[in-house]
């Protein structure tokens, strides 16, 4: 009854006098402001990052988050106006070509499969996926012309040829490179990401390509010779320059090296493994070998040039259960009598065993555990010490060759990606408290095929460039929420 009273005693006034009570209300979203940057023609070219290609895969979830598309949503809310566009494949699993060996029929995106409770390390088992689709719309109200795999010297070749994702493209006009349709959409912000798959076609497939091929015929797989790359980003980015009023970004190039295609897989046998292996009498299998090997190291006073033996023991470590591999920068050797010595050996912790070797290396576990002990393996699944230094003296070279043009003229930019990648491998990158990883987990930024980012990483990447065009250009574009994006996906066989 006291409650009662009180209650009248404060509402008597209100209804005496009256009094009219204005609610809390939500403060405003605060404006976008784009400052000094120019986005009217935003155009992006460039190669498998800029163009969404993640999981193996060029399908639409990847394409709708890459970080070009994320920057042009933004944009577009701001401007209202459509200013984003890109070369739609309008498939839910696109198309693996890099999955067609073992699995023939269409494969689409990976998704990464643990088989068994016990596995430690997921198998990348494609979906179903479909044919590629013609691209049947304007090229010319396109902003993003970015191709999976897509080479510096491809970005102003006017007969281009051998990338699938170009070929889809049926009403291209005839004699015109990407470059030269890009600059026809007259750009005011032009970004173009150059040299990437350069590095990584190379790297990805196991250094199995040409490291100095002749300049004229540069292949898919081989390494770009560093002056093709020059003589291809110079030129680019006169042409950019010289032809619009646009502000020209680049990217520099991360390490191939740091992620998990490169790092997942141990160069040697694990213990549970090795028990199988055991089993498969090695020591006769390389007897015969061994005895050659000592007896052409007897007659090599060079220390660099002798020969490693194959040993594998059960009571050793992880050296004498290391993989046995063909390493074609082994000197040649002979015995003698003129017996030939096969580039042989066992790996070290300074090699790298692919990710593309897991489904054969599984299955030879599972049945005979020949690979990586009576089978060398091959070449293509496996980066040496050798190559690594290739691989890295030659990216080097290519990030150089960016800061230098950059340096040059203050309407260049760089955005530093080779730093990105770097920072999550530290473990020194978070958003929102959650720090990521380059590795198959939850965290992980890096997509089911190990070497290309996935959402969370596009997004990064995103948050990286709008750093940028708020630190630089006075706009106060909002971050990308990491947090929201979908990772890697993950199933299990059992």
């Amino acid at each position: 009854m006291k409650k009662q009273m009180k209650f009248f005693v404060y509402m008597l006034p209100l209804i005496l006098f009256g009094c009219s009570y204005e609610f809390p209300t939500a403060p405003e979203k605060p404006s976008l402001e784009l400052g000094s940057a120019n986005f009217d023609k935003f155009t992006i070219l460039g190669g498998s990052v800029s163009s969404g290609f993640m999981d193996g895969a060029l399908y639409n979830e990847g394409q709708n988050n890459a970080y070009a598309a994320h920057i042009g949503r933004l944009i577009e809310e701001e401007l209202d106006t459509d200013i984003y566009s890109d070369l739609s494949v309008h498939s839910e699993n696109g198309f693996n070509i890099d999955a067609l060996e073992e699995f023939p029929n269409n494969p689409g995106r990976y998704k990464l499969l643990y088989s068994t409770p016990t596995e430690e390390w997921p198998v990348r088992m494609p979906t179903s996926g479909e044919e590629l689709r013609l691209f049947t719309g304007k090229v010319d109200n396109v902003s993003n012309y970015s191709l999976p795999g897509l080479k510096i010297s491809q970005l102003d070749d006017k007969e281009l040829s051998g990338n699938i994702y170009f070929d889809r493209l049926t009403a291209w006009p005839a004699g015109q490179s990407l470059l030269d349709v890009a600059l026809s959409q007259n750009p005011t912000l032009f970004i173009l990401e150059a040299g990437i798959s350069d590095i990584f076609n190379y790297a990805v497939d196991g250094a199995s390509g040409d490291e100095n091929p002749d300049p004229s015929n540069v292949l898919q797989y081989d390494l770009t010779p560093v002056t093709v790359f020059e003589e291809s980003l110079n030129s680019a980015a006169n042409r950019i320059l010289s032809e619009s009023e646009a502000d020209l970004f680049l990217f520099t190039i991360p390490d191939p090296l740091k992620l998990p295609y490169f790092t997942q897989l141990p160069w040697y046998f694990s213990p549970s493994e090795f028990s199988k292996i055991r089993q498969l009498n090695l020591a006769n299998i390389y007897d015969g070998l061994n005895l050659h090997i000592q007896q052409y190291n007897r007659n090599v006073e060079n220390s660099n040039e002798r020969r490693p033996l194959i040993v594998f023991d059960v009571d050793g470590g992880e050296k004498f259960r290391s993989k046995v591999i063909v390493d074609e920068y082994l000197p040649d050797a002979q015995t003698s009598d003129g017996v030939v010595i096969p580039k042989y050996r066992q790996m070290t912790d300074e090699d790298y065993f692919l990710y593309n070797a897991q489904m054969r290396h599984r299955e030879s576990i599972a049945t005979d555990a020949k690979l990586g002990t009576e089978i060398p393996v091959p070449d293509r699944y496996v980066i040496t010490k050798g190559e690594m230094e290739i691989i890295t003296e030659r990216r080097n070279h290519f990030n150089n060759i960016i800061r230098d043009l950059a340096s040059s003229d203050p309407q260049i930019h760089i955005i530093d990606f080779e730093q990105l990648i770097e920072k999550v491998y530290e473990g020194s990158e978070s958003f929102n408290g959650v720090t990521y990883t380059l590795n198959f987990d939850y965290r992980g930024i890096i997509s089911a095929d190990g070497y290309n980012l996935n959402s969370k990483g596009q997004g990064l990447l995103a948050n990286l460039l709008i750093e940028y065009f708020n630190g630089n250009f006075s706009s106060n574009l909002p971050l990308i929420n990491i947090n929201s994006l979908r990772g890697n996906a993950y199933s299990s066989g059992f």
